[in-house]
C-alpha cells in the first residue's frame, strides 16, 4: 500500500538514509500518485546534495502544484547556486519525483482522510441534536402526564410531543447515516 511505502520513507528520512527513504517514496508515489510525494523526493536529493536532480524533482512538482511558495523559493535557491553548465537535465532521467515537503506528520499525504473529518464531525453534531430533541421530548412526554389539562390542551400538547418526537428520530438517524457513510467512505480509502 502506498501509506506503507510513505510511512516507511518518512522512518529513513528522519534516521538521515535519504537513498532508501526516496525509494519508498517512489514507490509510494507509483501507487498513489499524489502530487504531495513529489516535493519529499527533491528533499532527499537536496538532502544528499544532488541539486540537479533536486531540481528536476522540484520543477516535476511545481507543474502539478504551482501555487507552493516553498518549492519556488526552493528551487529558485537550487537554481541560482549552481552554475549554468550545472543546470542541464542529467543524462539519466530521475526517478518520478514523489513527495511535497519534507516527510512531517502533519503533512501525509492524505487528503481523503482529512476531507472525512467535515462529515464525521456534521455526522457527529446531527446526532448529538437528534438526542438533545430526544430529551426535550421526554421531558414535554413527562409535563403531559403531570399537569391537568382540558381535552383540547392534551390533543396539543401530544401532537407538539409527537413533532418533536418524529424530529429527534430524524435528526438521529440522519446523524447515524452521515456517521455510517463516513466510516464506509473511511474503510474503502484505507483499501486503496
Amino acid at each position: 500500500m502506498s501509506e506503507g511505502h510513505f510511512n516507511q520513507g518518512e522512518a529513513y528520512y528522519r534516521a538521515g538514509e535519504w537513498s532508501k527513504a526516496r525509494t519508498e517514496f517512489q514507490a509510494s508515489y507509483e501507487i498513489s500518485h499524489l502530487d504531495l510525494l513529489l516535493f519529499n523526493i527533491a528533499q532527499t536529493y537536496i538532502k544528499e546534495g544532488d541539486s540537479v536532480r533536486a531540481i528536476a524533482a522540484l520543477k516535476a512538482y511545481l507543474k502539478t502544484t504551482p501555487s507552493d511558495a516553498d518549492a519556488q523559493a526552493k528551487l529558485a535557491s537550487l537554481e541560482a547556486a549552481l552554475p549554468q553548465s550545472a543546470q542541464a537535465p542529467p543524462t539519466q532521467t530521475p526517478a518520478p519525483p514523489s513527495q511535497t515537503q519534507a516527510p512531517l506528520p502533519s503533512q501525509t499525504p492524505r487528503p481523503t482522510r482529512k476531507l472525512l473529518l467535515l462529515p464525521l464531525a456534521i455526522g457527529a453534531a446531527t446526532t448529538g441534536a437528534g438526542l438533545v430533541l430526544l430529551g426535550v421530548t421526554a421531558s414535554a412526554a413527562r409535563d403531559i402526564e403531570t399537569q391537568p389539562r382540558t381535552q383540547l390542551d392534551l390533543d396539543a400538547a401530544l401532537a407538539r410531543r409527537d413533532k418533536l418526537e418524529l424530529g429527534a428520530i430524524l435528526t438521529v438517524a440522519s446523524g447515524a447515516l452521515v456517521l455510517g457513510g463516513t466510516a464506509l467512505a473511511y474503510g474503502l480509502w484505507k483499501q486503496r
